[in-house]
């Protein structure tokens, strides 16, 4: 099941059980006050969420402009990177082997090894030596990588995705949990967490619908 439906689902939930959160004797009285809310929902509310969507599309305008070609460039270059098999063999199973820096499982084993010999136990001489001589191999292709990752900013463009994505959770953040006091601005909270996927806190939603109750009583 999808989270917006999920999402729905709890919104119905929460909004099924407004009698019960309104004291008995005054659910008629409230009922007919909260039946006509406000007709738009807060300028406070629409200010908040105007910001997330201008963060967010400020975010996307420029992983657009600026981050994803440059991740695109980066990892086709990072595809050219040739691979290299190791000129040292070792016997195993009768047979003269050799790693190489694309198979899945001369990694996993080279890994093991590392650890095997992390842990203070020694490897046959011809089995180290080909280990070794891998390790310098995958050495050598991490070193293109990151130069090829230098060349294009990418720490930098990373810092900056991440900054600007920091923003526009901020402000999603801020409607999410926005003290809402009319149903006008509950509406307009939980479509826009409808909007953005986002899951509804059913908790926060009794106190948005007790706070919108305690005004129409007041």
């Amino acid at each position: 099941m999808s989270e917006v439906s999920t999402s729905r689902r709890n919104v119905m939930r929460a909004l099924a059980i407004v009698p019960a959160v309104i004291a008995a004797p005054a659910v008629a009285t409230a009922m007919t006050s909260v039946a006509r809310p406000d007709a738009t929902p807060s300028r406070a509310i629409t200010d908040a969420i105007s910001d997330y969507h201008k963060a967010a599309n400020q975010e996307n305008a420029w992983h657009d402009r600026a981050y994803a070609p440059a991740w695109k460039a980066c990892k086709a270059e990072v595809a050219k990177i040739p691979h290299l098999t190791t000129e040292t063999r070792h016997e195993c199973g009768g047979k003269l082997v050799q790693w190489s820096t694309d198979c899945q499982s001369n990694l996993v084993e080279a890994r093991h090894c590392r650890e095997v010999i992390n842990e203070g136990h020694r490897l046959a001489k011809s089995y180290l030596a080909l280990l070794e001589e891998f390790e310098e191999k995958l050495a050598w292709r991490a070193s293109q990588e990151r130069r090829i990752h230098q060349r294009h900013s990418m720490d930098a463009l990373d810092r900056e995705q991440d900054r600007l994505t920091d923003i526009s959770c901020r402000a999603m953040r801020t409607v999410e949990h926005f003290p809402v006091t009319t149903v006008a601005d509950l509406i307009a909270k939980v479509e826009f967490i409808q909007e953005t996927e986002g899951q509804v806190d059913n908790d926060e939603v009794l106190t948005d619908l007790r706070r919108i109750a305690g005004k129409a009583l007041s």
